[in-house]
């Protein structure tokens, strides 16, 4: 993921991160075309028509965010993968390691807390986490209300 001189500098993580982070930004455009088309059709759920004719609507609405949350998670794990490669390649050996030792499936979780580089990758994902679906969140709202003044101006 970075060179020995980057690994020197404080900053390397970030440094490590630029490219990861601006593939995760450029994948974010699917998932948002797909939950604002899918946030826009659930404004045109009418609720004086009768239920079969709500369905179609419904049931595309539906598969269209559900589409773009599995788009958004795709590109997540993508970034994490990225993003924590040394990190899991050490898990990986570590795991093998604790299981060489026979520590049983309860253990092996402990055992790894107790490692300080488990505790600091766990504290850089959990607001990498938060972070992400927050903003995640806030691009969804405003790609949904975006779309929805769109098809009110074209209804008239």
């Amino acid at each position: 993921m970075c060179n020995k001189e980057q690994r020197k500098a404080p900053t390397s993580w970030l440094a490590a991160a630029r490219k990861p982070y601006l593939d995760f930004l450029r994948n974010l455009t699917a998932p948002v075309f797909l939950g604002s088309f899918g946030g826009a059709l659930f404004t045109r759920l009418d609720s004086k028509r009768a239920y079969d004719q709500n369905t179609v609507i419904a049931v595309s609405a539906v598969i269209f965010l559900t589409a773009a949350l599995l788009a958004f998670f795709a590109n997540a794990s993508l970034l994490r993968e990225e993003l924590f490669r040394e990190f899991d390649d050490w898990k990986k050996d570590k795991l093998d390691e604790l299981k060489a030792q026979g520590l049983g499936r309860w253990e092996i979780p402990k055992a790894l807390w107790a490692e300080p580089r488990a505790r600091r990758a766990f504290l850089l994902l959990l607001p990498l986490f938060f972070g992400l679906m927050t903003s995640l969140a806030a691009v969804m709202l405003a790609a949904i209300v975006a779309a929805t003044e769109l098809v009110k101006k074209f209804q008239g």
